[in-house]
């Protein structure tokens, strides 16, 4: 709490952060995932060596302080993944977050080119109805010379 309320005599240096630039920022990093920091493969076997070795499910397990269950399925986690790592074993890892800034560019590209070809699209079917009326209008005037004939 002393960040939020600084005792008598300490300077408050609390201030909101610029929404703008917040948002921009935001909007760089938007498509990664921040909490995925294990693979799916290694979840799935971290779960069947925890039936195995006869823990309850995680939605189960009991994470209070007082109990010592999930402390012992670490224990045991550890051990298991060191013995199958040991024994040639072999589990797939997530990408550090490096190259941050080209990460973000692509990103960038990926998002700008979608919009290009939005655009695109979008004068594509609106040159589609222009010719479309312009046809329109080319047949109501055949039709309306055809009727001046008869």
């Amino acid at each position: 709490m002393m960040y939020k309320y600084p005792a008598d005599g300490i300077q408050n240096y609390i201030s909101e952060p610029n929404q703008p630039l917040l948002k921009h920022l935001q909007a760089e990093v938007q498509d990664w995932d921040p909490n995925q920091y294990i693979t799916p493969e290694v979840e799935q076997f971290c779960i069947e060596c925890l039936v195995k070795g006869g823990f309850q499910p995680r939605e189960l397990m009991d994470f209070s302080h007082s109990n010592n269950e999930h402390k012992l399925a670490y224990l045991y986690l550890r051990d298991e993944m060191l013995k199958f790592l040991q024994g040639g074993g072999t589990l797939p890892r997530v990408k550090l977050p490096l190259g941050g800034r080209k990460w973000i560019q692509e990103r960038q590209q990926e998002r700008q080119a979608q919009a290009w070809e939005e655009q695109e699209q979008q004068e594509r079917l609106l040159q589609l109805e222009q010719e479309r009326l312009l046809q329109e209008d080319v047949e109501q005037e055949r039709d309306y010379f055809e009727r001046m004939e008869q």
